[in-house]
């Protein structure tokens, strides 16, 4: 309204060149804690009687986790909106004119998770509760069940049983091609081996080890012997790394040369605390080792469950065992965070995962709790949350963790 009276004044002077500051546009601008700056001018001539251009502009940029950009133009009532919260983004756009008469409004925005916290993808498994979980395909998972029931799950088809072992195996991962599935085959037959199963209908593609035998023997595919065998992994050239909870010991079958060997604990089984020191591979000790991951450099990643520590391995020929987080098992089930990590304590981890970054995680079953494990030590990214029965944990995504709990899937942003 003070725009016209100007404007009318204008007129009646005849030739006059008058200016002003509107000073409702400069109070419709607001400012923000960051910065803000607001300009407004009219030219009004008696000559034409016409109004060019008003111009308001607040810029504010926030600190946190909020960036937020606004810019008005007075004289058309046109403003923007571009706001970012966390991993949700939002843009909303109004223009009108400035009579009081407004224009359209659009708004778009995905919303996203925040890091640290769990989301629910899938519940209630038909048969039992989950003890490891693979991605199969981009938003496909295949799960293993403690009926040793083998079942996949995707948004598009829920829950399918696909095959039913009849021994239990407690863990599996996926073959390079995706075409099959290597289990770490605890027979209930007395014997262990880790055997080769076709994805879509559990048939025996290959066995090696003794599925009626048990024992400790390096060697060919078709005479060696494993006791207790619980993680398996596939490194960078198709090759398996093999956790023997019973043995104490680190297998590595190599499909070059058709050949296994122990690259990492005692020759003897014998079960303790000890890294290589120098010694080579077979001069560590571990008690009951189980899930195994390996990173992005080919460094191999054991959860040594017993002594409740993250134990690596390197290199070949000879290998080397060192501990790359905790120092004892943790007190009153309560596990501490360190930037030191062989300060930090865990409680009996069930998962183990690696990204191509150098970070790994482990699922604390007792806590129910993800730990990372990177430069900056030990720290917890995930609390329980109202997880009951932890499972195996996968790196299923960019900054995106998969685990099973219960008879549920969930997903974990890091």
């Amino acid at each position: 309204m003070r725009a016209h009276a100007w404007l009318a004044l204008g007129l009646l002077l005849g030739g006059c060149t008058l200016q002003y500051t509107d000073d409702n546009a400069a109070k419709d601008a607001k400012p923000r804690p960051d910065s803000s700056s607001t300009s407004a001018s009219t030219q009004s001539s008696s000559t034409s009687g016409s109004t060019t251009g008003t111009t308001s502009t607040t810029t504010t940029t926030g600190t946190t986790d909020t960036t937020s950009n606004t810019t008005g133009i007075s004289s058309t009532g046109q403003s923007t909106t571009t706001g970012t919260t966390g991993t949700t983004n939002n843009t909303t756009t109004t223009s009108g004119t400035i009579g009081g008469s407004t224009g359209t409004t659009d708004t778009s925005g995905t919303t996203g998770s925040t890091p640290g916290t769990y989301t629910q993808i899938a519940s209630s498994a038909p048969d039992d509760l989950l003890s490891d979980i693979e991605q199969t395909a981009p938003g496909t998972f295949m799960v293993l069940d403690e009926s040793a029931d083998f079942l996949t799950w995707s948004s598009a088809t829920n829950w399918v049983e696909v095959f039913q072992t009849s021994d239990q195996p407690p863990r599996f991962t996926v073959a390079p091609g995706g075409t099959a599935i290597w289990v770490a085959d605890h027979s209930g037959s007395g014997g262990d081996a880790i055997v080769k199963l076709s994805i879509s209908n559990g048939q025996v593609l290959e066995t090696i080890g003794d599925r009626f035998s048990s024992g400790h023997l390096d060697g060919a595919f078709g005479t060696a012997l494993f006791h207790g065998v619980n993680g398996v992994a596939v490194d960078s050239h198709g090759n398996l790394v093999v956790t023997e909870q019973d043995n104490n010991d680190i297998r590595y079958i190599d499909f070059t040369t058709t050949q296994v060997s122990t690259i990492a604990g005692s020759l003897s089984q014998q079960n303790g605390f000890a890294d290589s020191n120098g010694g080579g591979g077979n001069a560590a000790t571990f008690d009951a080792p189980t899930a195994v991951t390996i990173g992005g450099d080919g460094t191999i990643y054991v959860i040594d469950s017993t002594n409740c520590l993250v134990r690596a391995i390197e290199g070949s020929s000879p290998w080397n065992v060192t501990t790359l987080a905790g120092h004892s098992c943790c007190a009153n089930a309560t596990p501490t965070d360190n930037a030191n990590p062989l300060l930090a304590q865990f409680c009996p981890m069930s998962g183990i995962a690696s990204d191509n970054q150098g970070n790994v995680f482990v699922l604390d079953v007792v806590a129910e709790a993800v730990r990372e494990i990177n430069s900056s030590g030990v720290s917890t990214i995930a609390g329980s949350q109202g997880l009951e029965a932890p499972g195996g944990l996968r790196v299923t995504g960019s900054h995106q963790l998969s685990l099973v709990d219960g008879y549920d899937i969930w997903q974990v942003t890091y």
